[in-house]
């Protein structure tokens, strides 16, 4: 959001004062974190998001548990929570658990509010952070939160046209 009623720190306060009007691609909640895309053109933006393109969203998530073999099939099937039915997505086991917590990683293709977490919810597990780490063919990487990086025109490009996304 560009502004919020409580008064907290909203993304676009960290944007330089003086760029183009910028249009974020997708949103990530207040209690999330990593990667978010900034845009100036809408019809890019349009693009990026539409569920249609099936644009990959990869998500690094600490739940507090552990995902059984049932839970990860579901996962990968689909799951209907609430109503709301949410597209497959496909599911990495990162590592051992440590204490009550696991790491998984998470590749989706919609953008649905709070998917990840409603997911989870559904399988009687609770989210205790969740990281974007890729939006298509852009990563996050090591950029250090709260920083912005912008990507050369060119490199842009080549990174949309590996998702076949036309500017």
């Amino acid at each position: 959001t560009t502004h919020d009623p409580e008064g907290r720190k909203t993304i676009f306060e960290l944007i330089p004062k003086g760029l183009p009007r910028l249009i974020n691609v997708g949103r990530l909640d207040l209690d999330s974190e990593g990667l978010i895309l900034f845009t100036d053109t809408p019809s890019m933006a349009d693009k990026l998001m539409k569920p249609s393109t099936f644009i990959e969203r990869v998500y690094e998530v600490r739940i507090d548990g552990n995902l059984s073999l049932d839970q990860i099939k579901a996962i990968e099937k689909g799951i209907k929570h609430n109503g709301m039915q949410y597209a497959p997505a496909k599911v990495q086991i990162n590592g051992e658990a440590t204490g009550r917590n696991s790491w998984v990683t998470l590749t989706l293709t919609e953008g649905k509010n709070r998917e990840i977490r409603n997911m989870m919810e559904a399988l009687g597990l609770r989210v205790s952070r969740l990281k974007r780490i890729a939006y298509g063919g852009f990563e996050l990487g090591r950029l250090p939160k709260g920083l912005i990086d912008e990507v050369p025109g060119k490199i842009c490009k080549a990174i949309l046209e590996t998702m076949n996304v036309k500017q």
